[in-house]
């Protein structure tokens, strides 16, 4: 019985060594996480880049003077809104006028001219050939009464469209020569945007339709 008492003691402490390093060991806690399951599924996200632009209209031009004249009257104001073929500038252009009242007066004599001839061939007082001469006189008479029409039209100057006026560079008094501004005029109607797109942006490929969006 002695014999055995030192095993049995070593083996008492060894057990006892043992709980103690059981029961000291933390208990995990159980956690509980929240799982929500979905479907996965492909999409396109558009890509949106902010760039600055400009507005500008389709329709501009600056209108200048065809012939020379001095200006009578100038209905021009930076903002103001005009119609399309209202008179903006009337030029004199006495020269112009005196060739139409001219021109005018030979057609009426070539037109006598050629009645008279006409009578006196019905007559048999006149010949065919007079009838004919006659008959290109008047021809060219009228021509150069629709030559001088034209050029005195260009003494009145007209919004080409409906718009806006942008610009006036004349005022009455002044004189008006071909190639001179008179206004400018842009249009309202029809708009563009015109932009500055990165190098940075990635371009679609080609028929991609584009959204462009302008405000702020």
């Amino acid at each position: 019985m002695p014999r055995f008492l030192p095993a049995l003691m070593l083996a008492v402490l060894l057990l006892a060594g043992c709980r103690r390093s059981t029961d000291s060991a933390p208990v995990a806690a159980t956690t509980t996480i929240p799982v929500r399951v979905t479907n996965a599924a492909l999409s396109v996200s558009p890509q949106v880049q902010p760039v600055a632009g400009t507005i500008r209209p389709f329709a501009q031009a600056t209108i200048a003077a065809k012939i020379t004249g001095t200006v009578d009257t100038a209905s021009l104001a930076v903002g103001r809104t005009v119609e399309a073929g209202e008179i903006l500038v009337t030029l004199q252009a006495r020269e112009l006028d005196a060739q139409l009242e001219e021109a005018r007066a030979a057609l009426s004599q070539a037109e006598r001219e050629y009645e008279r001839e006409r009578t006196l061939e019905s007559k048999g007082s006149s010949t065919t050939d007079a009838v004919r001469a006659a008959d290109d006189r008047r021809r060219q008479a009228r021509a150069a009464v629709q030559q001088a029409e034209a050029m005195a039209s260009y003494t009145h100057i007209a919004a080409p469209f409906s718009g806006v006026l942008t610009g006036d560079f004349v005022k009455p008094g002044d004189l008006a020569t071909p190639g001179r501004p008179l206004f400018e005029i842009e249009g309202v109607d029809r708009l563009r945007a015109e932009a500055q797109v990165p190098e940075s942006l990635v371009l679609p490929a080609a028929g991609a339709e584009l959204v462009v969006v302008i405000g702020s």
